[in-house]
């Protein structure tokens, strides 16, 4: 209903613009996933991925005007001294020399999803939280 399913994997399923959610209900308690449904850039957390990576970094928001005035917003892929790859939430793959742009805007400690909050009923938003409690349980 909220196409969550187009951003996170859940069990294999989904897409990749966001965290891996399988075993969220493990690594997070219902108060923290109804905040990130509600306030998602109010408290980023560190990581979800399994094995130890570089934190919120995996999922850091770019902003990037061209030279042309062309805009890409997406998350950082990759970056070193010359490049940066994003996805945009289009899920389409950018590599972007840095000569040719204007700005490259690093966002941290905002998220490209979007709030649920005003947007869902309160029930809702309780059977996501339950659902999202759920996953990563006794198989």
């Amino acid at each position: 209903k909220l196409s969550c399913g187009s951003s996170h994997i859940v069990k294999e399923q989904g897409g990749t613009m966001g965290p891996e959610l399988t075993d969220i209900g493990l690594q997070r308690g219902p108060q923290y996933l109804r905040q990130a449904l509600v306030e998602p850039a109010a408290a980023l957390p560190n990581s979800t991925l399994r094995v130890q990576g570089p934190g919120y970094s995996e999922f850091l928001p770019v902003r990037v005007v061209m030279k042309d005035g062309a805009e890409v917003r997406g998350f950082r892929i990759n970056e070193d001294l010359f490049t940066i790859q994003l996805r945009d939430q289009s899920g389409n793959f950018h590599s972007i020399r840095k000569s040719n742009a204007e700005v490259i805007r690093k966002e941290p400690n905002t998220s490209l999803m979007p709030s649920f909050a005003g947007k869902v009923s309160d029930a809702d938003l309780d059977d996501l939280v339950a659902y999202l409690s759920s996953l990563g349980g006794a198989q």
